[in-house]
């Protein structure tokens, strides 16, 4: 079990592992711990990422404001 209070995600850059396989990572970090998560699957990660999202409540300055 995680507690996500006061947590942030963090997508980081895939891993190759060999010529066939690839790892996506993302990363939930806190004010004294980091946590990698790796994924087989990019969709299953940019998932994962957006249901964690949500429950953290993760807002985006572009949802709100277009910058010119």
């Amino acid at each position: 079990m995680i507690n996500l209070v006061g947590i942030f995600i963090k997508e980081e850059p895939d891993e190759a592992l060999d010529k066939k396989n690839t790892l996506y990572p993302f990363t939930l970090l806190s004010a004294n711990k980091e946590r990698t998560f790796y994924l087989q699957d990019k969709g299953k990660r940019d998932e994962w990422m957006s249901v964690i999202k949500k429950a953290i409540g993760y807002a985006n300055l572009f949802d709100f404001y277009d910058l010119k």
